[in-house]
């Protein structure tokens, strides 16, 4: 069984983790930052803007990879 320290480095790298991807996902809903025009530049369409569900779809899997899929899948 796992020490209290123990815990709580996991429980720390684990909250890193979530930050970490929380401040992606929120660049990426950010049409002018550099992760939004890196990760979707090559498929902007018409006006210049990647289409909403691209962008919802990078942030469920930003999302999915931090924490787990909620289905438990």
């Amino acid at each position: 069984m796992a020490n209290a320290s123990e815990v709580q480095v996991y429980i720390d790298k684990h909250h890193e983790q979530c930050v970490r991807a929380l401040q992606l996902i929120a660049k990426l809903a950010d049409t002018g930052s550099e992760e939004h025009k890196a990760r979707f530049e090559s498929r902007r369409l018409g006006d210049g803007t990647a289409n909403g569900w691209r962008v919802a779809e990078a942030m469920r899997e930003i999302a999915i990879d931090a924490v787990g899929n909620v289905n438990g899948n």
